[in-house]
């Protein structure tokens, strides 16, 4: 599973376990770019797994926006 599936599935039903589905995915995917980052030696190839990094941060920002404001709302009902 990817991260906007855990997400769009728990926006849409509030079912939690689409945020487990999306803990899981999110860790493997910091994993994934931490070793991108590691591997990668030309400085060219560097700026751009940063630029993903900073992207997947603004994502992650929005998502857990997105997440506090179901909970919240959940919460009201």
């Amino acid at each position: 599973m990817i991260e906007s599936d855990g997400i769009r599935g728990y926006l849409l039903s509030g079912d939690s376990i689409y945020l487990t589905d999306y803990d899981m995915a999110r860790k493997r995917l910091h994993q994934r770019i931490e070793e991108l980052m590691k591997t990668t030696v030309d400085n060219d190839a560097k700026q751009i797994v940063t630029e993903l990094r900073n992207l997947h941060t603004n994502f992650e920002d929005i998502s857990d926006s997105a997440i506090k404001f179901k909970i919240t709302n959940n919460e009201a009902s």
